[in-house]
């Protein structure tokens, strides 16, 4: 297992496509920051608040990607024959599943980590220290690394089982838009106001409430991407430190629940 994993690694430092998606994500995070930043300045307003505001606006790419860079780097197996390769020397099917789901749980949680550090030295130097508290935000790098498993567990899934590299890749990304657009849909609906005020304060006829608004939110906070778009707006970072927890527990089970499936069938398919 860990020469499998060295080799994915090794082969994941020298992915263009990595290093691209790094800059991508550092390059995103800090066009929010300077945007907050101009326009605190403009309006005179905290420049702390909108520091914390801007922390974990670059998460809302982890979804589309993880879905690019899993792809490749579990598809390349397939169309080079190293699947194979890895068979032929010994290596089991469950071995080489859980090595690539390692791998790009591991791939995403670096690219995280790396722009979440210059994005924050960059808010520290620009604006000053973020108005968040230690826990909210040791809490939100909690959750967004296990997001960072959870997403790996489902692309690296689709990725094995799918032989085509391409093929894969089309999938991927098409879950990770409907997840997004799932998630944005259920989290507009949840920001509906229970009131409105255009002359006088009345009730808002499209208020989501009842067992209506319960299932909206459940849903919205089992989704990774709707996980992700709460941590980026901070509605989420400042929820009960034990729903934060089950957040992670939700994460961990869709791992083990695709992981397991995931192993299941692939040690039954025809590798051709």
């Amino acid at each position: 297992m860990r020469k499998l994993l060295r080799a994915e690694f090794s082969y994941l430092r020298l992915m263009k496509l990595f290093w691209a998606e790094l800059l991508a994500l550092i390059g995103y995070g800090l066009l929010i920051v300077i945007g907050g930043y101009d326009m605190a300045v403009k309006y005179g307003l905290s420049l702390e608040g909108f520091a914390a505001e801007s922390l974990f606006q670059h998460a809302s790419l982890l979804g589309i990607m993880g879905a690019v860079l899993d792809s490749l780097l579990v598809g390349t197996d397939y169309s080079d024959g190293i699947i194979r390769n890895k068979l032929v020397v010994g290596r089991s099917r469950t071995q080489i599943y859980l090595s690539n789901f390692i791998a790009c749980a591991a791939a995403g949680a670096v690219q995280l980590f790396f722009a979440s550090a210059v994005i924050w030295t960059f808010i520290m130097l620009l604006m000053g220290r973020p108005q968040i508290g230690a826990p909210a935000f040791l809490s939100t790098c909690i959750v967004m690394l296990f997001l960072c498993v959870s997403y790996a567990s489902i692309y690296n899934f689709v990725s094995m089982l799918v032989s085509g590299k391409a093929y894969a890749s089309i999938l991927n990304i098409l879950l990770a838009v409907a997840f997004l657009i799932t998630a944005s849909f259920l989290l507009s609906k949840l920001a509906i106001p229970e009131t409105m005020q255009p002359y006088e304060m009345g009730a808002n006829p499209y208020y989501v409430s009842g067992v209506k608004r319960r299932v909206y939110q459940f849903f919205a906070d089992c989704l990774p991407a709707g996980q992700t778009l709460q941590m980026a707006n901070l509605s989420l970072v400042w929820k009960m430190p034990g729903a934060l927890f089950c957040y992670c527990g939700l994460s961990a089970a869709i791992a083990v629940i695709l992981n397991t499936a995931g192993i299941i069938l692939f040690r039954h398919k025809d590798l051709k």
